[in-house]
């Protein structure tokens, strides 16, 4: 009912005006040059600070005028403020009204804004050149193009040009045109650029004729604007060849930062008709050029790119196929590991490289025994490395970390002295209980060599850390944690009594080897219990390392093997006890006190020697 009335007074309302001769537009207009003018001394004040409230008055109107549905508010609104622009008018207030209308006005303001582009002061002239740029419609285009007719001097002429350029005004390039030459050069290197932003057939014809006849100081503005030209081309239309075109036509050039500005520019707009060209100047060109290439092989974008890509590996050979297949790592391409490694026995050493180098980002589980293969049947010495790199890269991304060393364990049986050597030290860097036989055997071996490289790898082996616990606490909540060391709980009194709970989620970001307790239970001044089962498979000397935040006691089948009563951050390996596992099951408990902020512990075991240890198996229960 309210809607119906509302309709029923504006009809009444315009039956009412229309028939005193005034129209409800005018009344409206009449509305906000009202409370302009009130505004007006306020907007105009020298203080800034003084102007601010009547400026966010103006602003806010001008806002809710702008609102969809409001057309005849807002041309009321941009028709007043123009009334309110000329130079009676407070300088501020001016320049203030300018800036509101650069994104209010339309048609209705554009008479009042091409006589402000004579105004006597230049920063008002800027703010009516700017709102005419601003303004879609027709007529203020054709405000700016007669402004750049009648324009005397060149600092005229330039931003005249500029603003045409930032519309993309097509009917402004026959008077763009003569102006790139016969000029100043400010005029006509802004002139150029224009043409360049507004990219259309004309335009692009006219920078192609300068292109290949203008040897002269404007060549880098015309390459500038060909290439903006390029992109706006295949942002218009990417399925349209246009771009590719002007940058086809830029690679022959003699000038090398054009050639590399053109390619860098086909990995913007480029699609998958662009991937062997390009991958052919990655494999003949050097320096700058070839890196602009491969990056723009990287940075192609298409559902057809990768595709391409793979399907050309199979179909190159030298430098191209080596290029191509640097392209599928970069682009992490995984379905196209197949294909390169089949490449893996071609006769140029540079794509056997490339092989290698992309099968480290590329190759998975199912690659593993061919570039296993390849290892052993002698890869050149500069590749040998980047091969153990890609086989431990592939390995690694394999889930189950007891798996990961196996296809390199079995390589080691059938092995020559070289390939052995190369296996050991991927297998140092896989570790586990795989990889740990596998060396210990290879330190044994009647090849001095080999046996050398073992040992050392098992020299630096890496302590077998406990990660499987659970937990009993937290005791004694507000005694400080030197206080509670000593002092006996349920787990010590009755272990297989006291109530204990797995440790789950609770790895500690910047240590992996320990396991973070105050995610297992907040809260400072207390200290609780860890517990695991370890299974030996023999009687075994064992060299225990401990670390915690804070302090840490430990006992191995209910014997105390380290005590360390102290309030420290964890790091691994700060304590060290040796001790005896037994064949079979050996209980470790560790006492771990708490003061403040984090709350943490690991335990490693190594071999007495320092060396690692074997025939170990950890169950928490």
């Amino acid at each position: 009912m309210s809607k119906m009335i509302n309709r029923g007074i504006v009809t009444a309302m315009v039956l009412l005006l229309g028939a005193t001769g005034v129209s409800l537009a005018d009344d409206l207009k009449q509305e906000y040059l009202n409370k302009i003018d009130e505004l007006i001394p306020g907007m105009g004040q020298a203080e800034i600070p003084a102007r601010k409230n009547s400026q966010m008055t103006l602003e806010q109107m001008c806002f809710e005028a702008s609102a969809p549905g409001k057309s005849a508010e807002r041309k009321a609104i941009s028709e007043a403020i123009m009334l309110r622009t000329s130079p009676d008018v407070a300088k501020p207030a001016r320049v203030w009204m300018l800036r509101k209308i650069e994104s209010l006005g339309r048609e209705e303001v554009v008479p009042t804004l091409t006589t402000l582009l004579r105004d006597e002061d230049p920063q008002v002239r800027e703010l009516a050149r700017r709102a005419l740029q601003n303004n879609p419609t027709e007529p203020a285009a054709a405000a700016l193009r007669d402004a750049l007719t009648s324009a005397k001097d060149d600092e005229t002429k330039v931003a005249m040009i500029n603003a045409l350029g930032f519309r993309r005004d097509a009917d402004s390039v026959s008077a763009l045109i003569p102006l790139t030459s016969g000029q100043t050069t400010s005029v006509a290197r802004a002139a150029i650029a224009a043409l360049g932003d507004i990219a259309d057939h004309e335009a692009v014809k006219a920078l192609m004729l300068m292109y290949s006849s203008n040897h002269d100081s404007n060549q880098d503005i015309v390459v500038d604007a060909l290439l903006r030209a390029a992109q706006s081309l295949h942002r218009q239309n990417p399925d349209r060849p246009a771009g590719v075109r002007i940058c086809n036509q830029l690679l022959k050039s003699s000038d090398l930062p054009t050639r590399i500005a053109a390619t860098s520019t086909l990995g913007q707009i480029g699609n998958a008709s662009t991937v062997k060209p390009l991958a052919e100047r990655a494999a003949n060109t050097e320096g700058g050029e070839r890196t602009a290439a491969r990056g723009a092989l990287m940075h192609l974008e298409g559902d057809d790119v990768d595709s391409t890509i793979v399907a050309l590996i199979g179909e190159s050979s030298g430098a191209t196929k080596a290029e191509l297949i640097n392209a599928a790592s970069t682009r992490n391409i995984h379905r196209a590991s197949s294909v390169v490694l089949a490449a893996a026995n071609d006769s140029d050493p540079a794509v056997r490289g490339a092989v290698i180098s992309a099968m480290s980002r590329i190759g998975g589980a199912a690659e593993l025994p061919k570039l296993i293969d390849l290892l052993s049947q002698g890869v050149a010495a500069e590749y040998r490395e980047d091969a153990e790199t890609a086989i431990i890269g592939m390995c690694q991304r394999i889930e189950n970390e007891d798996k990961r060393a196996v296809p390199v364990a079995q390589a080691m049986q059938d092995a020559d002295t070289p390939t052995q050597l190369s296996l050991i030290r991927i297998l140092a860097a896989l570790q586990g209980s795989t990889a740990l036989d596998a060396v210990r055997e290879a330190s044994q071996s009647s090849d001095p060599n080999v046996k050398r490289a073992a040992s050392a790898a098992l020299s630096t082996w890496e302590p077998t850390y406990i990660k499987e616990w659970v937990f009993s606490g937290v005791y004694d909540p507000g005694v400080g944690p030197t206080d509670q060391f000593d002092k006996a709980y349920a787990p010590e009194n009755d272990p297989d009594n006291a109530k204990w709970q797995p440790v789950k989620d609770a790895a500690f970001p910047s240590i992996p080897a320990a396991i973070a307790l105050h995610k297992v239970v907040k809260g400072d001044n207390h200290c609780g219990y860890v517990r695991t089962t370890i299974h030996s498979n023999r009687e075994q000397s064992a060299l225990f390392l401990f670390g915690s935040d804070d302090g840490v006691k430990a006992w191995l089948n209910g014997e105390v093997i380290q005590e360390s009563n102290v309030i420290r951050g964890v790091s691994c390996d700060q304590d060290q006890s040796k001790a005896t596992l037994k064949k079979g099951e050996n209980v470790l408990m560790l006492k771990v006190t708490q003061g403040g902020g984090d709350w943490a512990v690991c335990c490693g075991i190594q071999a007495p020697n320092g060396g690692p240890i074997s025939g170990l198996r950890f169950e928490a229960k």
